[in-house]
C-alpha cells in the first residue's frame, strides 16, 4: 500500500490526468454496456409478449412453445419481469441495491415456478412440463424434490416463503408496509360494502318492541323497549356509545331508530375505544387538507461522482474504503463506505476539512460508525436546486405518524433515509430545544404544537405557553386547549410554574388515593367507573365521590434565557422539580433558548432533561453545552437539527433530521379551525377549574414567611419597591437579627445579589435601614419590638440617628 502511494506521488501531473481519463472512460464504457443490455431486454420482452399473443409470426410460435416448456404458466409474467430489469438498468441504482433487485427477481420467479409445479402429482409433473403448463421444466426442477421429500403442504409452504422473500428483495418493501397496504385495502373494501348494504337496508330496519323493566330513582318500574340498538359502531376513530333512553313514556320504535343521541335525565354514558378516554363525538380534529402539499424530491445526478471523489481523497491519505449506498435526504445526502481492515475511524473523522475542500462543500459531517452497521456515513449538503422542504401535511399523512401508539406523538422532521422522525413526549418526558437565532427553533415549536393539536381534543390536552418575545406563540391565543392566554410577563411565568408544581402535588395525592402509578392507570380506572371514598361531616357517613379524568399538560417556554436572567433561581428550581417528578402525572416541559450557555442551560437542568434538539450554533462549545458533544456547529441552518433522545436506541448518538416546516398561514388555518368549534363548549368542569386556579395564582402575591409553594428556590425578581412579595420577609429578618447587609439577605432568603441589593434600597427608602457606609453594616432605624408600622416611633428613631 505504501509503495503504491509513493509511486502515485512520484508520477507527473500529466500521467495522473491520463490515468483519471482512462478511469472515466472505463466508467463510461460500463454505463454504455448497461444501457445496451437494457435495450436488448426491452426488445426481447416485447418480442416474447407478441409471441404469446400470436402476433410474432412463425418464429413467435416457436418462442411460445419454447417458453411454455421452460417456464409453463410463468411465461406470461416473464416479459413484465424483463421490462422491470431494463428499467432498473436505466435508473442506475447503487450497485448494492441493483444486486438485491436481481437476486430478488431470480428467487421470486424460480420458486414461483416451483409453486406452480406442485399443484399436480409426482407422476404427472413431467407430462405437465412437456405440455407447457404448470411451472415448466424449470419449475419441475424446483418443485419435484420439494414434493417428493417434504410432501405437498410443506413443499408449498417452502416455495411460497422463498417467493415472498424474493418479492421483498426486489420491491425493497418490508413486511410491515405490505401488511399496512393489505390492511388499508381490505378495510376500505369492508367500509365500501358496509355503506352499500346500509343504503339498501336503511328503509328496512325494524326494532322489536318487547318490553323490559327499568328501575328509576323513585324505584318505579316502567316499560321500555328491550331490543333497542344501543351500541353503534361508526369507525376506528369514533367510539362505542351506550345510550340510556328516557322511560317517561312509551317510545316509538321509528323515532328510536332515527335518534342518534338519546339521554335520560341529562345523563350520557360513553365507553372508550382503544383507550381514548376523553374523545367527544362532536369534537373534530383538523383535517390534513388545510395544510400545504409537499414538493417532490429532485434527486441529484452527481452521486457517483461525489462518491468517487471521497474515495479518491481518502486513498490519497492512505485509507482504502468500499463505496456503499447513497441515502438522499431533504437537505443532505449520506454516502456510506466500508473501511478496509485495520483502518482507524479517528483517521477518517480527522479528514473532515480535506473532504469538504475536495467536494467544494461548505461543511460535511461524518458519522463513524453508523449505529447498527459496520459502515461510516459522510453527510454532504445537497445543492440548493435539489433541496426539498419537508411540509407538515406530508408528515401528518406519513406511515410513521398514522401508526403512532400514543396521542402525545410529536413530529420533528425527516432523516437522511427519507423516514419521518417522531417521538412520544410522554416517554421523553421533557425536551430542550436550543440553537442560534434564525435556525428553525420557532418553526420546530410550531410543528410540535400543531402535531399535538392534530391528535387531541381540549379534554385530553391542556397547554401553558410562555412567550417573552410576544410574537412567536401568540398565534395560539383563543384555542380551548390553553389554560390561560399566552403568558408574556415574567412575573406571571413564575406564578404559572408555581401553579404547575402545586398541581403536580395535587395529582400525586389523587393517584395515591386510587392506588395508581401514573396518569394512564388513573384515567383507565376513572373510565371504568372507579370512585373515591370521602367522609361526609353532615351525615357522619362515608360516601363515594365521582372523580374526573386528568388531561395531560404541556408547558412550553419559548425563550429560557430571558427568564433565567430575571428570575434565575426560582425558574431553575421550578423547572428542575417538574422535570424530576412531573412525568408520571402527565405534565411535560418543552423549553427553548437561542443562547445555549452554561448559565442558561445549567448542569442540573440538563441532568433532568435528557431529550435535546440542537440547531445550528456558532461554535463547538455551544454544541457541547446542548448535546455534550460537538456536531451542531456543522449544521446548515434552515431546520437542520440533531436529535438526541435516550429512548432512540442509537447508543446516545444524535440523529440528523431536517425539521418539518409549517408556515404562519398554516398555523392560522389550524387555529381558526379549532376556534370555530367554540371555545367553551369543549372545556370540562375540571379544565375550567384548572384555568380559574391558574388565573387566580397569577394575581396572588407571595407573602409571609416560610417556604413558598415551590420550595426554597430563591429568585432574582426585578422589583425595586415595597410591592416585592419578599419585602416583608426581608424586613422581618433584619429586625429579628439586628443585621442589615446585602450579603446577609442573600444567605437568609436564598435570593440573588441583584434582588437583595434592590430590597436593601427599598428598605432604605422605607426608613427601616440607613444608607450604606462602605464596608460597615447599615444601621437599623426601627426597633425590633415594633412589628407594625408606627410613624411616630419610626420618626423618633430617624431623628435620633440624624
Amino acid at each position: 500500500m505504501a509503495d503504491k502511494n509513493k509511486d502515485r506521488k512520484t508520477k507527473s501531473k500529466k500521467e495522473l490526468l491520463v490515468e483519471e481519463e482512462a478511469e472515466l472512460a472505463k466508467k463510461e464504457f460500463r454505463r454504455l454496456k448497461k444501457s445496451i443490455l437494457a435495450v436488448f431486454l426491452l426488445v426481447f420482452a416485447l418480442v416474447f409478449a407478441l409471441s404469446l399473443l400470436g402476433k410474432a409470426g412463425v418464429a413467435g410460435n416457436y418462442f411460445d412453445v419454447f417458453l411454455g416448456r421452460c417456464f409453463g404458466w410463468g411465461k406470461y409474467i416473464l416479459p413484465g419481469l424483463m421490462i422491470l430489469c431494463a428499467l432498473v438498468y436505466f435508473k442506475r441504482l447503487p450497485p448494492v441495491r441493483q444486486t438485491f433487485f436481481f437476486v430478488g427477481v431470480f428467487v421470486f420467479y424460480l420458486f414461483l415456478l416451483g409453486t406452480f409445479s406442485q399443484f399436480d402429482e409426482l407422476d404427472k409433473m413431467k407430462e405437465m412440463a412437456l405440455a407447457g403448463t404448470a411451472g415448466g421444466y424449470v419449475g419441475l426442477a424446483i418443485g419435484y424434490p420439494l414434493l417428493k421429500y417434504f410432501g405437498k403442504l410443506a413443499g408449498l409452504v417452502i416455495s411460497i416463503g422463498f417467493s415472498a422473500a424474493g418479492l421483498i428483495l426486489l420491491t425493497n418493501i418490508t413486511l410491515d408496509r405490505w401488511y399496512d397496504f393489505f390492511w388499508r385495502f381490505f378495510w376500505g373494501l369492508y367500509e365500501g360494502m358496509k355503506k352499500l348494504f346500509s343504503r339498501k337496508n336503511e328503509n328496512q330496519e325494524t326494532v322489536a318492541t318487547d318490553k323490559i323493566e327499568v328501575k328509576r330513582d323513585d324505584n318505579k318500574e316502567l316499560p321500555v323497549s328491550e331490543n333497542i340498538k344501543s351500541f353503534k359502531f361508526i369507525g376506528p376513530e369514533d367510539e362505542f356509545e351506550n345510550e340510556i333512553l328516557s322511560a317517561d313514556q312509551s317510545i316509538d320504535s321509528n323515532e328510536i331508530a332515527r335518534s342518534e343521541n338519546v339521554q335520560r335525565d341529562g345523563l350520557e354514558i360513553k365507553k372508550s375505544f382503544f383507550g381514548g378516554f376523553f374523545k367527544k363525538t362532536g369534537w373534530k380534529l383538523p383535517p390534513p387538507d388545510i395544510l400545504e402539499k409537499g414538493e417532490t424530491k429532485n434527486k441529484p445526478k452527481n452521486l457517483d461522482k461525489n462518491a468517487q471523489i471521497i474515495q479518491d481523497t481518502l486513498r490519497n491519505f492512505g485509507i482504502e474504503v468500499e463505496v456503499g449506498d447513497f441515502n438522499v435526504g431533504p437537505a443532505v445526502v449520506q454516502y456510506t463506505f466500508r473501511p478496509s481492515t485495520g483502518v482507524k475511524l479517528s483517521r477518517i473523522v480527522a479528514l473532515q476539512n480535506d473532504l469538504a475542500l475536495a467536494l467544494a462543500a461548505p461543511a460535511i459531517r461524518i458519522e463513524a460508525p453508523i449505529p447498527g452497521k459496520s459502515l461510516i456515513g459522510i453527510e454532504v449538503p445537497l445543492p440548493e436546486k435539489n433541496k426539498t422542504t419537508v411540509r407538515m401535511r406530508k408528515a401528518i399523512e406519513s406511515r410513521q405518524f398514522k401508526e403512532r401508539s400514543s396521542n402525545l406523538t410529536i413530529i420533528l422532521g425527516e432523516d437522511v433515509n427519507g423516514d419521518f422522525v417522531v417521538g412520544r413526549i410522554d416517554r421523553m418526558p421533557h425536551m430542550m430545544v436550543a440553537g442560534a437565532t434564525g435556525t428553525g427553533k420557532s418553526v420546530c415549536i410550531n410543528s410540535i404544537l400543531t402535531s399535538l393539536l392534530y391528535q387531541n381534543s381540549p379534554e385530553e390536552l391542556k397547554m401553558i405557553l410562555v412567550d417573552p418575545k410576544r410574537v412567536e406563540l401568540s398565534l395560539y391565543n383563543g384555542i380551548p386547549h390553553l389554560l390561560s392566554p399566552v403568558i408574556v410577563d415574567n412575573h406571571k411565568v413564575i406564578n404559572s410554574l408555581r401553579w404547575a408544581v402545586e398541581e403536580m402535588e395535587r395529582r400525586y395525592k389523587l393517584l395515591a388515593e386510587l392506588g395508581s402509578r401514573d396518569i394512564a392507570s388513573y384515567n383507565e380506572k376513572i373510565a371504568k367507573g372507579k370512585k373515591r371514598e370521602i367522609f361526609n361531616e353532615e351525615t357522619g357517613k362515608y360516601e363515594l365521590e365521582e372523580m374526573e379524568k386528568m388531561p395531560y399538560i404541556i408547558i412550553v417556554i419559548d425563550e429560557l434565557a430571558d427568564l433565567m436572567a430575571a428570575h434565575g433561581k426560582e425558574v431553575e428550581g421550578a423547572i428542575v422539580r417538574l422535570a424530576q417528578m412531573a412525568r408520571a402525572i402527565g405534565i411535560h416541559l418543552i423549553i427553548s433558548t437561542q443562547r445555549p450557555s452554561v448559565d442558561v442551560l445549567t448542569g442540573i437542568i440538563k441532568a433532568n432533561i435528557t431529550t435535546r434538539v440542537a440547531f445550528q450554533v456558532a461554535t463547538n462549545v455551544d454544541s457541547r453545552t446542548i448535546l455534550d458533544m460537538t456536531g451542531a456547529e456543522k449544521l446548515l441552518g434552515g431546520g437542520d437539527m440533531l436529535f438526541l433522545s435516550p429512548n432512540s436506541g442509537r447508543s446516545s448518538k444524535p440523529k440528523r433530521v431536517q425539521g418539518v416546516f409549517i408556515s404562519e398561514e398554516e398555523v392560522h388555518r389550524v387555529v381558526d379551525f379549532i376556534k370555530n368549534q367554540g371555545k367553551n363548549a369543549w372545556q370540562s368542569d375540571s379544565s375550567k377549574k384548572l384555568a380559574e386556579s391558574l388565573n387566580d395564582e397569577m394575581k396572588k402575591e407571595l407573602g409571609g414567611g416560610g417556604t413558598n409553594m415551590v420550595g426554597n428556590f430563591g429568585g432574582n425578581s426585578a422589583s425595586s419597591d415595597q410591592s416585592d412579595p419578599v419585602f416583608e420577609r426581608a424586613k422581618q429578618t433584619i429586625l429579628e437579627s439586628n443585621k442589615a447587609s446585602t450579603s446577609f439577605l442573600q444567605r437568609k432568603l436564598g435570593i440573588g445579589y441583584a434582588r437583595a441589593a434592590k430590597l436593601m434600597d427599598s428598605l432604605e427608602d422605607a426608613g427601616i435601614v440607613g444608607p450604606a457606609e462602605g464596608s460597615k453594616p447599615r444601621q437599623i432605624l426601627v426597633n425590633k419590638e415594633i412589628t407594625q408600622e408606627d410613624p411616630v416611633s419610626d420618626q423618633q428613631q430617624r431623628d435620633k440617628w440624624e
